[in-house]
This record gives C-alpha cells, sequence and structure tokens, in this order.
C-alpha cells in the first residue's frame, strides 16, 4: 500500500469530517428532543480531528487494556474472492500494531441473513457483524437479544466515533431509547426521481413525464414507436419496487419490516399511521405497471426468468437518486445507455429508514466487546485500513489514477464493498465520481435533508406478532406479482382481493399498534 498518496488525499478529507460531528461525550437522554436532532443533521460548523495522518485514531491512550492480545471475529454480507487471506493478512498488521488484535473477516455472501440469523438464535460467539433494515434487519436482531447495548460503552471506548455521528443518526439508531448499531457512514438521506434513456428522451417527448402513470404513458410510446421504425426488444420496464421509490418523494417513513402494513409522512410533526395499500398512490403504480405488462414492456416470464434482462434494455426508471448525477448512471448501471437524462421528484428526507440502512453491531455474545468497537472505531477512520478492506492491495486489485481516484483492476482477484464496513467519507474516492468534493457535498446533502420527526423511532412487533406475520404473507403473495404488472387485465380484481386478505389478516390491528407506539414515542421526547 503507497501510503503517502492515500495520507494526502485523506488530509483534504479531514477537513470535512467535522461537519457532520456535534455529539457530547456525556451520557445522552434516552429520546433527545426534535430540536437537538434537527440541529444536528443541520449543524455545518467544523469540530477539531484528532485524525492526523491514515494511521493515527486517537492521540490519547484508550480506556481499554491492550496489554492482552484477543482474537476478534467479524463478519459482512460479501462475496467471497480469492485474493481475500491475502488482503485479511495487510489489515491484521495494522490491527495488530494499533489494537494488539488479530479480526478473523468472515465473507457470507448469498447465504448471510440464513447463516446469521441461525448464529443469533443459537447464540454463537462471535464480535461485529453488518446488520441492516432489509436483510438482517437490525431491529429484528435487537429484539431477539443478539446485539449488545453500547450507549454507555460508546462515550467511554470510543469517544471518537460517539463525536463524530451526529446526534441525529445516534437518534435514528436508537430503540427503547438504547443503541445497538452505529450507523455506517454514507449517504443517508434519500432522494428519489427518474431516469431516462437519453436515446428517446426529446422524440418522445420525456418532459411531459410528471407523475407514475405519465412515466408509464412515456415507456409505451417509446416502444411503439420503436416498434413502427423495426426496433423490438424486451425489458423495457422493469419489475422494481416503484411503490418504496415514489414514497422517498413524499417522505413516507418506513416503521418496521418494509413488507409490513403502515406507513406515516415523516414530515409531519405528529405523523398518523396509514395503510399504504389504500392509497391512490400504489392503485395508480399497480395499475401502471399492468399497462406496461399489456404492452409487452415488462417480459411475461419476468418473475420466473432463469438469467435476469440487462438493466440496459429499460427505457426509463424510478430509482432513489441521492447524490448522483447523470454522468454517474451513464458510467456505471446504464453505460450502455446513449446518455442518462435525471429528473428528481419531490424532496430530500433524513429517516431512521436511511440511517439504518447498513450498520454494524457487536455481538451480545461477544467476549471482547470494548476491543470489538475498537476495531470498528479503527476501520472508521484509518484510511490504509479502509481502504484495504474496501479495494485490497494497491497496483494489484486497483490503481490510483491521475486524479487520486481509486479504479478497480478488473478480475484481479478481490472484492470488497466500501458501505458496509465503517465511513465511507474517510476512504478514496472511486473513479466513477467526476467530482473529488464527493464527500464533502455527500455531507452536505446529508446535512440539508429534512429529518423525520420518527428519528429513532423503532417499531416493537411483539404485541401482534400472529397479525403482521400474517399480513406480511398476504404481501409476500401479491406484492411482486403487482409491481411485475402481472395481474395485467385482472389487476383490479386481484387487488381487490389482496385488501380483503389484508383485512382478514388483521391490518388495522398493526395500524393500530403502530399508531399506539409512535404517539408513546412522541408523548416522551
Amino acid at each position: 500500500m503507497k501510503s503517502k498518496k492515500i495520507t494526502a488525499l485523506l488530509l483534504v478529507t479531514a477537513m470535512t469530517l467535522g461537519v457532520i460531528g456535534c455529539g457530547s461525550q456525556g451520557s445522552k437522554e434516552s429520546s433527545s428532543s426534535k430540536e437537538s436532532s434537527q440541529s444536528s443533521v443541520e449543524s455545518s460548523a467544523p469540530k477539531e480531528s484528532t485524525t492526523e495522518s491514515s494511521s493515527t485514531v486517537v492521540e490519547e491512550e484508550p480506556a481499554v487494556d491492550l496489554s492482552e492480545h484477543v482474537d476478534l471475529t467479524w463478519y459482512v454480507s460479501i462475496g467471497t474472492s480469492n485474493d481475500m487471506e491475502e488482503v485479511f493478512a495487510e489489515a491484521n498488521k495494522i490491527y495488530e500494531d494499533k489494537l494488539n488484535c488479530n479480526v478473523e473477516f468472515n465473507y457470507l455472501g448469498s447465504d448471510y441473513k440464513t447463516n446469521m440469523n441461525l448464529m443469533i438464535a443459537t447464540q454463537e460467539e462471535f464480535d461485529i457483524c453488518y446488520t441492516d433494515n432489509w436483510s438482517l434487519i437490525y431491529g429484528d436482531c435487537v429484539a431477539q437479544g443478539g446485539f449488545l447495548d453500547i450507549t454507555d460503552m460508546l462515550p467511554e471506548v470510543a469517544p471518537e466515533l460517539w463525536e463524530y455521528i451526529p446526534e441525529a443518526a445516534w437518534d435514528a439508531c436508537r430503540i427503547n431509547g438504547r443503541i445497538y448499531g452505529i450507523p455506517n457512514m454514507q449517504q443517508w438521506a434519500r432522494r428519489a426521481g427518474y431516469l431516462f434513456n437519453g436515446k428517446y428522451y426529446e422524440e418522445y417527448d420525456g418532459k411531459a413525464v410528471t407523475d407514475i402513470a405519465s412515466l408509464a404513458d412515456y415507456i409505451i410510446r417509446v416502444s411503439e414507436g420503436e416498434k413502427a421504425k423495426g426496433n423490438t426488444w424486451e425489458y423495457q420496464a422493469d419489475k422494481n419496487d416503484w411503490l418504496y421509490e415514489f414514497s422517498q418523494t413524499v417522505g413516507w417513513e418506513v416503521i418496521g419490516a418494509k413488507a409490513i402494513p403502515g406507513k406515516a409522512t415523516a414530515t409531519e410533526e405528529h405523523p398518523t399511521v396509514f395503510n399504504e395499500y389504500l392509497t391512490d398512490e400504489f392503485i395508480e403504480i399497480i395499475q401502471a405497471k399492468a399497462r406496461l405488462y399489456n404492452a409487452g414492456c415488462i417480459p411475461s416470464d419476468i418473475l420466473t426468468a432463469s438469467t435476469s434482462y440487462p438493466s440496459s434494455n429499460r427505457i426509463a426508471v424510478v430509482a432513489n437518486l441521492g447524490m448522483s448525477d447523470e454522468a454517474e448512471w451513464q458510467a456505471g448501471t446504464f453505460k450502455d445507455w446513449e446518455g442518462v437524462v435525471m429528473v428528481p421528484q419531490g424532496i430530500s428526507m433524513l429517516t431512521t429508514d436511511g440511517v439504518s440502512a447498513t450498520m454494524t453491531a457487536i455481538s451480545a455474545t461477544s467476549k471482547n466487546p470494548e476491543r470489538a468497537l475498537l476495531a470498528y472505531q479503527e476501520m472508521f477512520f484509518n484510511t490504509e485500513l479502509y481502504t484495504l478492506i474496501s479495494y485490497g492491495i494497491e497496483d494489484k486489485h486497483y490503481i490510483l489514477d491521475d486524479k487520486g481516484r481509486v479504479e478497480k483492476i478488473p478480475n484481479a482477484g478481490y472484492s470488497g464493498t466500501n458501505w458496509k464496513m465503517g465511513n465511507t467519507f474517510t476512504g478514496l474516492i472511486p473513479s466513477n465520481y467526476n467530482d473529488l468534493d464527493r464527500w464533502e457535498r455527500t455531507i452536505e446533502f446529508n446535512n440539508n435533508a429534512i429529518p423525520s420527526s420518527l428519528l429513532g423511532f423503532s417499531y416493537d412487533t411483539s404485541k401482534c406478532s400472529t397479525e403482521i406475520a400474517n399480513c406480511q404473507a398476504v404481501v409476500n403473495e401479491y406484492y411482486n406479482v403487482f409491481m411485475a404488472g402481472a395481474y395485467g387485465e385482472d389487476t383490479m380484481k386481484y387487488y381487490d382481493e389482496f385488501i380483503k386478505k389484508l383485512e382478514a389478516a388483521g391490518v388495522d390491528t398493526v395500524i393500530a399498534d403502530k399508531q399506539a407506539q409512535i404517539d408513546a414515542f412522541l408523548a416522551g421526547k
């Protein structure tokens, strides 16, 4: 690893790291006020950083005795690659030097959720793991007793980490006022919108698209126009979850798992929970998908095809745009499009769902939780370590281009994932980002997003677990078919059936339970 290049780039980044840190070293109240949460998100005043080089994390002696060597285990949902052990050996040189410990990294790939849930259920001993709100769900793992309460440990053992992460983000991680996980530092705010293949945008009047219905009209218009020219192809529209993407434009907060009915508008001071499947917006989406399916824009075998259709075939999509620009989409997902036109919609929101999308937790079975927390903090601030785990060994797995950005070497033998472990703002800029001030602008994007009035609210499913399970089963039966448009002409017939089954499953009980918990949460703030 050529640390001189890394250190030079870190110095640029370090000047902006403090703009989102505004916690205190003292103990926090179990539930912060809305005003303090909002001010911590919007703060832009830098604090002094003790990070002076890629190999320095905390200047003073840590509050943990490091004299005894320990072995730690860290589980992440990343696929395996040939040179993992070589990369891990280099990482452990840093850990041995800094913390007198060895970290056994375990990349589990597609089996991650199943294996980790089993480990938690059987109370198998491990130290650190990746968690989120969509696969190994943070709130569910806490409810099972899988993660350690680190609320009091954070300011004592990892004060720099405690100060760096904004208070609003810590609040988003709280469950009944306590913290069981650390939010991985990345783009938290959400902003959805439309992406168009530039090849068709002007000719077929893409500017006429103002909502989901007109988006479907546009895709069909392009399809029919190109067919008349003799140009036909499959997968012109997708089966993606347009309801979830749409909800981000209006600030609907996900409460519990995404499949559990019941959303709330996070911009309201005291949100009212509603059944999103009864909204005009949901009906508009499923009818738009059905029209696309009937027009042949969504392939009839989309739910059963053994191979995936290429993303380049799509005419337009709904997506979380976040901090991205058209050039990034062109260089990444849609490199085969003839230009990308990006049209943002709605507002940018900072929600519990956004902050908790990727997190790291200390296992309740860890024999060395303080050292595990320090190991995460080292990964969070140490650019050399973080870059090594994220991208591998320089000049073997990646190179730095003439602008100092990371460019992966194809088929090089190691593939990490930077957003699943630590702090992306500590790392280098990937080559697909054109702006060298990317991390500064991402921090600003997070800071300027509208904070949800439900930051820190965590839904407890224990009071109506039977109704929740029944509702989830109904959603699982119908939802993907709706999003594929595969009910076709019978969509509204199956929609009526879907709603009746949800009612029989106890959806009203679930909605009332969510509302009661939100009322209690807001009353206690």
